[in-house]
């Protein structure tokens, strides 16, 4: 069989600690305040975290012993080396173009509308509006600036 490997190793240490507590990864993701998928997926090997601060409170919370934080330490540190292998994107790639879209380059691609922004409810500032003798609204009039008493 072969070695597993520096991510596994981790994930089986940190599982490891988090049996040897009794605890759930929902109490425990509570108590670092992280979300229980996140702590799941160190456990489990499907992602290492990036800072070793998280790990070392979830040994403290595991009540580890400052032997086991060292060995930690270098487990994490093993796991972090380890590279995953990522998609090649290079220059002798072509470039996939939305269909429909054959724009020159020196052509600028058109703007996006932004979504215009929200007005308040201006009916309910109509019906409270003052009006005149004549029934007329008082155009002049705005609810913010009226004199505070």
């Amino acid at each position: 069989m072969s070695e597993p490997s520096a991510i596994e190793d981790l994930a089986t240490y940190l599982r490891q600690l988090k049996d040897k507590t009794g605890r759930s990864y929902d109490a425990l993701a509570r108590r670092l305040g992280v979300g229980k998928s996140t702590l799941h997926r160190y456990c489990s090997g499907e992602g290492v975290p990036p800072r070793f601060t998280l790990l070392e409170q979830f040994a403290k919370e595991c009540r580890a012993s400052q032997a086991e934080v060292i060995e930690l330490h270098q487990r994490w540190v093993r796991a972090q080396t380890v590279q995953a292998p990522e998609p090649e994107t290079g220059a002798d790639q072509p470039v996939e173009r939305p269909e429909g879209r054959e724009t020159a380059p020196d052509q600028p691609l058109p703007r996006r509308r932004t979504p215009r922004p929200r007005r308040e409810n201006r009916a309910s500032l109509r019906r409270s509006c003052p009006r005149d003798a004549r029934g007329r609204r008082w155009r002049g009039w705005r609810p913010w600036s009226r004199a505070q008493s």
